[in-house]
């Protein structure tokens, strides 16, 4: 199983940025930002024209794909509706978008830019936290079963989110590190119709990086190993 690395980073020029997967947040109306409008110049008016087509209409949750140019292999537009009107319900539902059609996509690298929305967005921090959330719940996947055939991993393995002038860097790293702990953490549910997070997942997760021997997380690492034994030894008695 391979964890997702989310960051946060500062916003480039289009024409300077390298990737190949660039994450264009656009909000719900036909007259492009400044940052979208040099964005649309590198590509050949292609963001004007599927705006003004009715092919994008940047509504939350809508999402188009887009050729790139330059260091850009390609662009992926995400509707975000009214900045103004935003709600942890639809910051919810814009990064449902974002993570089902990235890690979905062949792109390895992804770069979030927040920077086409205007500065009426009401909850930046939120948003970032959501986006961060819903791509580690959506890259995880768990394929070491000995009875079922193994899944190609994932494509995707970096993503870096561009805040902007939208929030504080220091706002933007605690919002993603918010996420993703909150996306990696164990799921436990008595209702057996919902998914739960495996103790051999969690393991793996306390221990990835680096880590001392008397840190937290590794001591719970083996306490989790000490009851995952001592569950399988009582069955098989």
């Amino acid at each position: 199983m391979t964890l997702l690395s989310i960051t946060a980073k500062t916003a480039n020029s289009p024409s300077e940025i390298k990737t190949q997967a660039l994450v264009v947040l656009t909000p719900e109306r036909k007259t492009l930002s400044p940052y979208l409008k040099v964005l649309d110049t590198l590509l050949g008016g292609t963001v004007s024209r599927s705006i003004k087509q009715g092919d994008f209409s940047g509504s939350e949750g809508s999402h188009m794909w887009l050729p790139g140019a330059g260091g850009i292999q390609r662009v992926l537009l995400i509707g975000c509706g009214d900045p103004a009107k935003q709600t942890t319900a639809l910051a919810k539902k814009v990064g449902e978008s974002i993570a089902r059609t990235l890690v979905s996509s062949p792109a390895a690298d992804a770069l979030i830019v927040m920077e086409g929305l205007t500065t009426k967005l009401s909850m930046p921090a939120i948003l970032m936290e959501q986006m961060s959330l819903q791509l580690t719940l959506a890259h995880y996947q768990y394929s070491q079963t000995l009875n079922k055939r193994r899944k190609p991993p994932r494509t995707l393995k970096r993503v870096a989110i561009a805040a902007g002038t939208l929030c504080t860097a220091a706002n933007a790293r605690r919002a993603i590190q918010a996420g993703v702990a909150t996306g990696q953490g164990a799921n436990l549910t008595a209702n057996p119709l919902e998914s739960v997070t495996t103790i051999t997942v969690q393991i793996v997760m306390l221990l990835t990086g680096d880590q001392e021997f008397d840190s937290p997380k590794t001591l719970s690492a083996f306490a989790l190993g000490l009851v995952l034994f001592v569950m399988t030894l009582i069955l098989n008695i």
